[in-house]
């Protein structure tokens, strides 16, 4: 624009308006807490249901919860063992949440993801 715009103002009073609608911002926010349960593939199927009893509270309470299950030594060579404790896992819980992710391999673990069904 012909002459140049410009506002004078107080540079302090500026900056602490921007820093006070920042603040308000990240106040709104909603911080997503994820719960992790990490299991083995050698795992007792009582403590199985009682890892489920625990995720199934995590998820009334709104939050997600991540299923990790370490591979050790030799379980490294049949990674699928990991996959199909998962699916167990899935069948207990499916009519309480829903999977944000399938299992899939991160390095020694299979990990799967899951949110609480929306009421």
């Amino acid at each position: 624009a012909k002459p140049p715009v410009c506002k004078i103002m107080d540079y302090g009073k500026f900056r602490y308006q921007q820093e006070k609608k920042q603040k308000e911002a990240k106040k709104k926010q909603k911080v997503i807490d994820i719960k992790e349960i990490k299991l083995s593939v050698k795992i007792a199927q009582n403590d199985i249901n009682y890892k489920v009893k625990h995720a199934l509270e995590f998820l009334e309470q709104g939050k997600h919860v991540r299923f990790r299950v370490f591979l050790k030594g030799r379980e490294m060579a049949t990674p699928e063992a990991g996959v199909v404790l998962l699916e167990k896992i899935w069948t207990m819980i499916e009519n309480e949440a829903n999977r944000d992710k399938e299992p899939n391999f991160e390095g020694r673990y299979v990990n799967m993801l899951v949110t609480p069904k929306k009421a």
